[in-house]
């Protein structure tokens, strides 16, 4: 249907893989013909202006940037009334035809607000596994009850596609749409030499890098003590790069390099627009998070030529071939990680072999364009017939 609304609707557009794909795909699904806004429900974020600039609309509640001044505790008694009451006048005034809810707490306020407003085509996407909803019975039991009012259920990675259907999501309801990214052509990665004196490192050593925010789920600490374990196999000369907003640990993982005696080896970039840069300047792409859906940052590092060490969690496997584009660990291993990162370490041509692999699978499974024709194909099969099964219409 040419010029079919979407609406979608998200916590924040802060920096995270989540954000960072709605992002990409946006301006994408704008140039396909649909007509695009994204309903952001506590603020904006540091990526909304990247939104704006390709013309797409973003709204948030009036004062939400005033009611997140508020201590941590009252917030929630301000923020979600205000959310609430301005996402069901967004959705009654845009009459979007399809409404489409990234991440929990825009699928439980959106699905509750969609229960008075006119009907859309309703889509959830779950981006990561459902561990949260061991701290969080009550919202277990919000989510579970909204899936039978959404016309499609979206999984990142098969791993939690499995998880859906194990809460009861019907099969005709669920599918897998991969992330997708953009794969930079040889003469942008030729740029290595010039990257690596921009940031004092000599080309000889090897780098690592590690792009994840400093959250404890995603393994920072296990990289630390892997890299202390395996440190007389890397002769030397190598730094780990870690890239990422600091979301509250970064002090106690900065005493732990320390204690490990490493910290010459650890350099803290912080967040930085210029994750590009950095990976081409890399030698081994590190993922060891604990939990995770399907990884932005893992096909971003294979994209720029990466070998990739990840542990077996979530998708991680679905994307790295074990032995083939990388090596796949067991999560919380500290040993393992540093194994696979001295093996890696020690053999140029194997590192090369795996970049090579690893860049030649995402340009044949993992690009950009091929994940935005699948949003297109599903939104544009709901609009013909809202109740066709999911897997006919992605088949």
């Amino acid at each position: 249907m040419p010029g079919a609304i979407v609406l979608f609707i998200i916590g924040g557009l802060d920096v995270g893989g989540t954000e960072k794909h709605l992002v990409r795909i946006l301006p994408y699904l704008k140039s396909h013909g649909f007509r695009v806004a994204v309903f952001s429900l506590t603020h904006e974020g540091y990526l909304a202006p990247k939104v704006r600039a390709a013309g797409i609309e973003v709204i948030s509640p009036p004062l939400s940037s005033f009611v997140r001044r508020f201590p941590s505790v009252i917030r929630p008694f301000f923020s979600i009334p205000l959310a609430s009451i301005f996402l069901w006048s967004t959705i009654h005034r845009h009459r979007p035809d399809i409404v489409h809810y990234f991440l929990p707490a825009a699928y439980l306020l959106g699905g509750v607000c969609n229960f008075f407003s006119k009907k859309s085509i309703q889509i959830m996407s779950r981006r990561s596994l459902n561990d949260y909803q061991k701290k969080y019975p009550v919202l277990k039991y919000l989510e579970h009850s909204l899936h039978s009012r959404m016309n499609a259920i979206l999984g990142n990675s098969h791993a939690v596609v499995a998880q859906l259907l194990d809460e009861g999501v019907a099969t005709e309801r669920v599918g897998t749409i991969y992330n997708g990214v953009e794969v930079l052509d040889d003469a942008q990665q030729k740029q290595r030499i010039y990257i690596r004196e921009s940031l004092n490192i000599s080309s000889g050593t090897l780098v690592l890098v590690m792009v994840a925010n400093l959250i404890s789920y995603k393994g920072h600490r296990d990289l630390l003590q892997g890299l202390a374990l395996a440190s007389e196999k890397l002769h030397g000369n190598w730094v780990v790069l870690c890239v990422g907003r600091d979301d509250g640990i970064g002090s106690s993982l900065k005493a732990l390099a320390e204690a490990l005696q490493i910290t010459e080896h650890v350099r803290w970039m912080g967040q930085t627009d210029n994750i590009s840069s950095i990976l081409f300047a890399s030698d081994v792409g590190i993922l060891c998070s604990h939990e995770e859906g399907f990884s932005n940052t893992i096909l971003e590092n294979m994209a720029s030529g990466l070998p990739m060490v990840v542990t077996d969690v979530g998708g991680n496997r679905e994307a790295v071939i074990d032995g083939s584009t990388g090596f796949v660990v067991a999560p919380h291993s500290p040993q393992a990680i540093g194994e696979a990162i001295a093996k890696l370490a020690q053999s140029p041509a194997l590192r090369q072999q795996m970049g090579m692999a690893g860049k030649d699978r995402v340009m044949n499974e993992f690009t950009l364009s091929k994940c935005v024709k699948e949003y297109g194909q599903l939104y544009h099969g709901l609009l013909r017939n809202p109740d066709m099964p999911i897997t006919d219409i992605l088949s």
